[in-house]
């Protein structure tokens, strides 16, 4: 009986603190800045004819607890296009035909809303898994050649999902810290059709 209640005891103050502690780190506040590269991967026209991008974002986490935060996120990516491969398609030019061309880049913004479910953290290292919905725009500038436009550009708004995660580093003795992530989203327009947009951008990030 007396082991029961020393055991009972026991169990009370190890969730006192561990609620306690979750309470402390609940509402704090995380910042980041990250900048990186990324992939188009649908539909296949994006990623045949687009190619690898460069972006960067800013985001903030507001942690809920030691395991679970909330992330609000501005992304950007930048997918040079491959007029080369875009204009083989139709086979070789014809002779003495304009060669001068430029423009065709396609830009998407992201503003996106999650949850981050946090690992245990390993020496200083905390890995997490992402979860995320926002909305998307995408656009596309014309490409041009000597004899004008031969892609028209456009400007659309989409619905975005995300699901992806990364690794949160911090090497202690100060407030900064680092991330690394890898998200896919995925972009569409909703009770419209049409076809499904996605990238995968990777981020390294500094978080303060």
């Amino acid at each position: 009986m007396k082991i029961a209640s020393l055991f009972s005891l026991f169990s009370a103050v190890a969730l006192a603190s561990a609620l306690a502690a979750s309470a402390e780190q609940a509402g704090k506040a995380t910042f980041v800045i990250a900048g990186g590269f990324g992939f188009p991967t649908a539909p296949t026209e994006f990623s045949e004819y687009w190619k690898m991008g460069f972006g960067g974002g800013v985001g903030a986490d507001i942690s809920a607890g030691r395991a679970v935060s909330y992330t609000f996120d501005l992304d950007f990516s930048n997918f040079p296009f491959n007029e080369d491969r875009f204009l083989a398609k139709d086979g070789p030019s014809p002779p003495g035909k304009a060669v001068e061309r430029e423009g065709g880049s396609r830009t998407t913004m992201l503003g996106l809303m999650g949850v981050k479910f946090h690992m245990p953290e390993a020496a200083v290292a905390r890995p997490y898994l992402l979860l995320a919905a926002g909305l998307g725009h995408i656009s596309t500038a014309d490409a041009t050649d000597s004899d004008g436009v031969y892609l028209q550009g456009s400007r659309k708004n989409k619905a975005a999902l995300a699901a992806g995660g990364g690794v949160h580093v911090h090497p202690g003795g100060s407030g900064l810290g680092y991330v690394v992530s890898v998200r896919w989203v995925w972009l569409k327009r909703i009770n419209t059709g049409g076809e499904t947009t996605s990238i995968v951008p990777i981020r390294l990030g500094v978080t303060f």
